[in-house]
């Protein structure tokens, strides 16, 4: 692997560049500011936590209880997300795109599991992630290579303590809190090479004065940190904290009361660093307050892309996405103020007062309990007094709002589990038919989702690719127990290949699917599947050995070799309408029959051998005629 070198700057370009920087976090830090305080309040308007004081309006100690909405809405989507992206074992699927590599993307799809479950640990990720992008619309995912050394004392096997050199050198994916990354206002995808893309990206980050000279130490291996710059830099220490993690400390009721850290910024950014009039991708650490940038390096990662993917909730015009808080903000503000009406107009109703005639015995606020005996003069007489009726129209008007803001956030009662809304002889397929439907947003939410980590397992199999030469040893005896020997190999062989031949030759998908339903649901829908595969898998057989059996060239054969072939496109179509993400594996033989059979109709020796082992299992020399094949002995036959 070639050594990373830190740029070279003459003075001149790199006033400018810390001039460039200094402007566009500035004047950002400044145009969000509205932002910020928007994610605030939905952050606050998700906890819906009770009020510290007291309501004095209409009347002292009226009702103040805030309707949680938000979170009624968020939970059932947050567990869904969950369960679809985690349920299957493998969370990556790998495709081949070239011939000669068709054997190697098992062995991919294994070794990436192995990586995922060991080191990246996508649920962890995931779990901090969707909170972002369900509540405040965009989530922020970070792909690095996380590198470390650092001296530690550990316990030998004779139960001493001795000193030794922990390292770490792995891939890593982290949740990036939507507060601490910024862009400039005016970009439109945080991808520099789209249409409207940002020139820069940040993440910012407050650490201790200790942890600032780990890095410089190298802690991280990534060279060209500036030591004179650190000793300025670390004067600036200062209890500093962002607005939003304020909020989320006081709405957990576990606010530090001092946090004295060093506020940096990794900054990803095109620019000219030799004056030639050519961006070039840049990364550095900078620190605001003093204006000193502590390193420069160009891109380090070989495929030449940033480390940051965004996700949204809905999609809106810019970067950000549109998330359940501002769907429900208005909803919530109007149910609470029903409720607290609702509450007040009960409490009200059902509160008497007294008139007592001047004179009687009745002393001011004297306690009134139950089986209190009144002692009145004669011809006096106790009225009750009633300060309200119940309204039938807030509890009305309260569940409108409910419905209103259900067909907006599409989380209906049904998705939260609760079908008292629904007719009590709902039929089943009335049921599946209403869950389908209202599960088309969320599809397509999945669908971005599995679009944004299915590049990120791409990025994760480069990474590993770059760093493999650095500890090869190490990748090695953990591939070879995770793997096996032969998988081992294969996945060896990839990663020794370059990082451009690894775009070209492998697709990475996320093996989830995207259809919402429940086990039930899904476990009928694969039957139904099954039964389809056999019927039709019994009548592709049929065909097939017509088509063995007639010359090539006559239209018999020819009509057989179509339909052959046009049935077993049908069934990997069909396939992927349920979200079968590798039909080919189920569908392997199959393919590989048609595809001989159009080589044999154009009169090819290797077709008729191919054809050989495949159709010699249903040929007479099996001794078993197709016709009385069973399904599951068609499936099997098949690899179905």
């Amino acid at each position: 692997m070639p050594v990373l070198q830190p740029i070279s700057w003459n003075s001149r370009r790199k006033d400018e560049f810390r001039n460039f920087l200094q402007f566009e976090l500035s004047n950002t830090i400044g145009d969000r500011a509205e932002l910020e305080r928007k994610w605030e309040n939905w952050i606050i308007q998700h906890r819906a936590a009770l009020p510290g004081g007291t309501k004095d309006f209409p009347y002292v100690g009226a009702s103040d209880i805030e309707v949680p909405l938000t979170d009624i809405h968020y939970q059932p989507v947050y567990a869904d997300f969950m369960q679809t992206l985690h349920a299957p074992e493998d969370y990556w699927t790998v495709t081949a795109r070239r011939a000669d590599r068709v054997d190697h993307a098992n062995a991919v799809r294994r070794g990436l599991t192995a990586v995922e479950k060991h080191f990246i640990k996508m649920r962890r990720v995931n779990m901090r992630r969707f909170i972002d992008q369900i509540l405040l619309g965009t989530a922020v995912v970070k792909n690095r290579w996380h590198a470390e050394r650092k001296s530690v004392r550990r316990y030998t096997p004779d139960g001493s303590i001795e000193k030794a050199l922990h390292r770490v050198s792995q891939p890593r994916i982290e949740h990036v809190p939507l507060q601490r990354f910024y862009f400039p206002a005016d970009a439109w995808s945080i991808d520099p090479d789209a249409p409207g893309g940002a020139r820069w990206l940040a993440q910012e980050f407050f650490v201790t004065p200790s942890q600032l000279r780990v890095w410089a130490n190298g802690a991280d291996q990534l060279p060209g940190f500036d030591r004179d710059a650190l000793a300025r830099v670390i004067r600036f220490v200062e209890d500093k904290e962002r607005p939003v993690d304020q909020v989320v400390h006081e709405e957990q009721g576990f606010k530090p009361f001092h946090d004295q850290k060093i506020r940096v910024f990794e900054v990803w950014a095109r620019f000219d660093v030799d004056g030639d009039g050519v961006d070039e991708d840049v990364t550095a650490i900078f620190h605001l307050e003093s204006l000193e940038i502590l390193r420069s390096l160009h891109n380090p990662f070989f495929h030449g892309k940033w480390p940051f993917h965004v996700t949204q909730f809905l999609p809106s015009f810019g970067i950000l996405g549109i998330g359940l808080a501002e769907l429900d903000e208005w909803a919530q503000e109007t149910a609470t103020k029903l409720l607290n009406a609702q509450i007040d107009n009960v409490l009200l109703a059902n509160t008497r007062m007294f008139a007592a005639p001047l004179g009687s015995n009745i002393q001011p606020n004297e306690p009134i309990y139950p089986g209190k005996v009144w002692l009145l003069g004669p011809d006096e007489k106790i009225q009750e007094i009633r300060l309200s009726e119940v309204y039938p129209s807030l509890p009305t008007v309260f569940h409108q709002i409910l419905q209103i803001a259900e067909m907006r956030t599409a989380v209906s009662e049904i998705r939260q589990g609760n079908l008292q809304g629904l007719p009590s002889r709902t039929p089943a397929t009335s049921l599946l038919s209403i869950l389908r439907e209202g599960n088309k947003r969320f599809d397509m939410i999945l669908t971005n989702v599995r679009d944004t980590d299915s590049e990120i397992g791409l990025r994760v199999l480069q990474n590993l690719a770059q760093h493999f030469p650095d500890d090869q040893e190490r990748w090695i005896a953990f591939f070879m127990q995770a793997l096996g020997e032969r998988d081992a190999q294969l996945f060896l062989e990839v990663l020794a290949s370059s990082v451009a031949d690894i775009e070209e030759s492998f697709g990475v998908s996320v093996t989830a699917t995207s259809a919402q339903v429940n086990k039930e649901v899904e476990k009928q829908a694969f039957i139904g599947l099954l039964q389809i595969v056999g019927q039709v898998g019994a009548q592709l057989v049929q065909v097939a050995q017509l088509a063995q059996s007639s010359q090539p060239g006559t239209p018999i054969y020819e009509t057989s070799v179509a339909l052959y072939s046009g049935g077993v496109e049908l069934l990997k179509q069909l396939l992927a309408r349920f979200d079968i993400q590798n039909p080919s594996e189920y569908l392997g033989n199959m393919e590989a029959i048609a595809n001989a059979l159009l080589a044999q109709a154009q009169g090819g020796n290797a077709a008729t051998a191919a054809l050989a082992g495949p159709l010699g299992l249903l040929g007479p020399a099996s001794g078993v005629p197709p016709q009385i094949l069973g399904p599951s002995q068609i499936g099997g036959l098949f690899g179905l």
